[in-house]
């Protein structure tokens, strides 16, 4: 079915700006106007590093809410389907907030969200099983993973443009929830705890592989790390914090 383009983005990032109602967003997010009161250049070397960062979470956040709603659909415990769906729809929400930016920063959020929607689409791969647990354990640390480079990029941004971040960086809606399941389904269970920790390395690989990829396919995001040593200094960093991520659930790497 050909749907209308005005139904297709009907709320999204094409739909009309309010000047008004943005600028008052910006001040409250501590980011000053210009001096004749207008938003920030959209294209400016600072504001389009801003746009790729934002687009990218944008991506990563749309990305995770259809993994934890798969989750939470394929769960035959009630408590466990609902508070996962809960967690889908905070991503989501998040996922609207970073395209509402995108939109006041005077892009189209859709485009921009579709190269890094490609790259992210590696995680399907990296988390294919026809394990619950194994999948579970996937959507955490692939997504824990990419926070942790929502969080480099965000640091290589000056700190007006840093300041369009705010409320998207934190962990996944649900992460304490997740980490909480997942201890308690590996706790006394030395065969899942076991085939888990292998699956974790196999995740990680995967999930480092896409956000180095990104760096290499996406100019912005090569531009972001060109001034350090870019994708090896990334991998290093993502790494420490998977290792991290691991230790708290009690999984060897």
């Amino acid at each position: 079915m050909d749907w209308p383009d005005a139904v297709i983005r009907e709320g999204g990032a094409s739909a009309p700006v309010d000047p008004v109602g943005a600028r008052a967003r910006y001040e409250s997010w501590g980011i000053a106007k210009g001096a004749d009161g207008a938003l920030p250049a959209p294209r400016s070397p600072e504001r389009a590093a801003a746009v790729s960062v934002l687009a990218f979470a944008a991506a990563a956040k749309q990305t995770a809410f259809c993994h934890h709603a798969r989750d939470a659909a394929a769960s035959d415990r009630v408590a466990i389907r609902v508070t996962m769906a809960d967690i889908a729809a905070a991503e989501q929400d998040r996922c609207a907030l970073a395209r509402r930016r995108l939109g006041e920063l005077g892009v189209d959020a859709f485009s921009e969200m579709t190269p890094y929607l490609r790259e992210l689409a590696g995680f399907d791969r990296g988390l294919s099983t026809d394990q619950w647990w194994e999948r579970t354990l996937g959507s955490y640390l692939a997504h824990g993973i990419a926070v942790d480079m929502q969080r480099t990029a965000a640091a290589r941004l000056d700190p007006l443009a840093a300041g369009l971040l705010a409320g998207l960086l934190e962990d996944c809606a649900g992460a304490d929830y997740l980490r909480a399941l997942l201890v308690h389904a590996i706790r006394g269970d030395g065969r899942r705890e076991a085939r888990l920790s292998l699956w974790g390395r196999r995740v990680a690989g995967d999930a480092l592989g896409v956000a180095t990829g990104m760096v290499a396919r996406i100019p912005a995001m090569a531009e972001l790390f060109s001034q350090d040593s870019g994708a090896g200094s990334l991998h290093a960093e993502l790494s420490a914090e998977h290792s991290r991520r691991m230790d708290g659930l009690g999984l060897s790497i």
